[in-house]
C-alpha cells in the first residue's frame, strides 16, 4: 500500500476554532518512487507508513501478532513525530466470521495500545480498516441490503475506529468506470466521517490506475 492523503477534517484544535474560518486541505506523500524530490515547497508533507515487512518477522503465520518488543521499538522511534503515523496491516480479516473478526479487533488494539504506550503524543490510524475497503458493496443504494450489510462490517469494527486518532480510508481506482469511482470514494468518505466521530479522516489516494 502506498499513496497521497488528502484530508479535510480539523483536528482536535481546528475545533475549537470558529466555524467561519476555513479548514486546511491537508495533503500528505506516502508514495515510495526512487528519487523523489521533497514536495513539501508546495505544501505535500511526508507522512510515515509502518507496513507488516517492518513490524512482523519473518515466516510469521497470518493470524500471528507482531513481537510486541518489534511494535514498541518502532512507536519509541516515532516519539517525536509532527505528522500521524500510518499501521498498514493486511493480513487479519475485516468481514466474516464474527469471532474471527473480534479477534481481528483484538489484536490491532493490542497493537495500538503498544504503540500509544511509547508515544502517547502521536496520532496513529490504521490503513483501509475502518470502513473495510469493499468496492462493490459500497456503491450500491444506500438503501439495500449489500450497502446496510457493508456499513455493519464497519460497526463491528468500532472498537478499531473508537481507539485510533485518525481514519485511513482507500479510495483506490480499481475499474475503469470513471462514475463508479466517484460513487465508491463518496462513499467511503461518508462512512468514514460517520464512523471517525469527529476524529480526522485521511483517504488513501494512489495517482495511477491500480
Amino acid at each position: 500500500m502506498t499513496g497521497i492523503l488528502l484530508s479535510r477534517y480539523p483536528t482536535a484544535v481546528e475545533r475549537t476554532a470558529s466555524a467561519s474560518v476555513p479548514r486546511p486541505f491537508i495533503v500528505f506523500d506516502a508514495t515510495l518512487y526512487k528519487d523523489k524530490p521533497s514536495l513539501e515547497a508546495y505544501g505535500v508533507h511526508p507522512i510515515t507508513v509502518l507496513y507488516e515487512s517492518r513490524l512482523f518477522v519473518a515466516n510469521q503465520l497470518p493470524a500471528a501478532m507482531p513481537p510486541e518488543t518489534v511494535v514498541r521499538s518502532l512507536a519509541f522511534e516515532l516519539r517525536s513525530s509532527p505528522e500521524p503515523v500510518v499501521l498498514d496491516i493486511e493480513r487479519w480479516p475485516l468481514k466474516g466470521d464474527g469471532l474471527v473478526v473480534q479477534s481481528t479487533v483484538g489484536k490491532f488494539l493490542s497493537v495500538l495500545s503498544w504503540m500509544k504506550g511509547e508515544a502517547p503524543g502521536v496520532p496513529f490510524g490504521v490503513y483501509g480498516t475502518v470502513p473495510v475497503p469493499d468496492y462493490w458493496r459500497a456503491i450500491r443504494d444506500p438503501a439495500s441490503e449489500e450497502f446496510q450489510s457493508w456499513q455493519q462490517d464497519n460497526d463491528r469494527l468500532e472498537g478499531v475506529s473508537d481507539r485510533v486518532d485518525a481514519l485511513f480510508p482507500s479510495i483506490y481506482t480499481f475499474y475503469t468506470d470513471r462514475q463508479g469511482w466517484v460513487t465508491y470514494a463518496i462513499a467511503q468518505i461518508a462512512e468514514a466521517k460517520r464512523k471517525a466521530k469527529g476524529n480526522r479522516s485521511m483517504q488513501f489516494l494512489w495517482p495511477q490506475y491500480s
